[in-house]
């Protein structure tokens, strides 16, 4: 959708430059036509000879200018009775800026072209949606650390399945020193739908631990922590 409108803009301006271009040229056409009229005339008027005698030659008309019926003194100063084609060039130009706009308009208000950009809107954000921790917890017993938790899958995210908890375990020095990893309880979290799961690492050596959570083929799902600090005093204390 973006790319169209871009499209629409961009050939409008070229139209828009191009109808620029064409109106100084005719401008400025129309003002030499003028001003080799003025100067026929006043030569005219300030020589004696006849008008007859006034050489065509001498003066600078285009090809395409209307030379002056200069050879009848009666109808030397008579009104040019040929029609201005200023009114064409003006419709003209304002029926290519209506085309313009119509397409404009017309691009904008295609069916489907606010649901789609909507639609669009909805996949993305379903698609950064992280899970939330509720809660979480550890007990540490017989050179074993028990992790437990509760995740869930947020109101507007799209479901998810094959979902695992990962941990990594250090020692005080911060040294990675095991790493486990479980499936939550529920194999489908649908979008609101909450899952407990549990991680047990095999270390007496633990100090600190992080957890985090793999999706299928093993990509991994953002998560925020949306535990309370009562949850977090109680659940956290070995």
């Amino acid at each position: 959708m973006e790319t169209i409108l871009a499209t629409v803009t961009v050939i409008s301006l070229a139209l828009a430059a191009c109808m620029g271009v064409l109106l100084a040229r005719l401008v400025r056409e129309e003002r030499r036509r003028s001003d080799a009229r003025v100067a026929l005339l006043t030569g005219l008027a300030a020589t004696d000879e006849p008008v007859a005698a006034v050489s065509l030659n001498d003066l600078h008309f285009r090809e395409d200018d209307p030379i002056p019926a200069a050879s009848t003194p009666g109808t030397l100063f008579a009104e040019d009775d040929a029609r201005s084609a200023w009114p064409l060039r003006l419709v003209a130009a304002a029926g290519v800026t209506l085309v313009i706009a119509g397409v404009v308009l017309g691009v904008q208000s295609l069916p489907g072209a606010e649901d789609q950009a909507t639609s669009e809107q909805v996949v993305a954000a379903e698609a950064t949606a992280p899970l939330e921790l509720l809660s979480l917890g550890h007990r540490q017993q017989n050179g074993e650390l028990t992790i437990s938790g509760v995740v869930q899958n947020p109101r507007g995210a799209k479901a998810l399945s094959g979902i695992e908890a990962a941990v990594l375990a250090f020692d005080g020095k911060g040294r990675q020193v095991a790493a486990a990893r479980a499936p939550v309880d529920f194999s489908t979290l649908s979008p609101g739908q909450e899952s407990p799961f549990l991680v047990r690492v095999k270390s007496a050596n633990v100090a600190r631990y992080r957890v985090s959570f793999k999706g299928e083929g093993d990509q991994p799902i953002a998560h925020v922590d949306r535990r309370t600090l009562d949850s977090v005093a109680r659940k956290e204390v070995p």
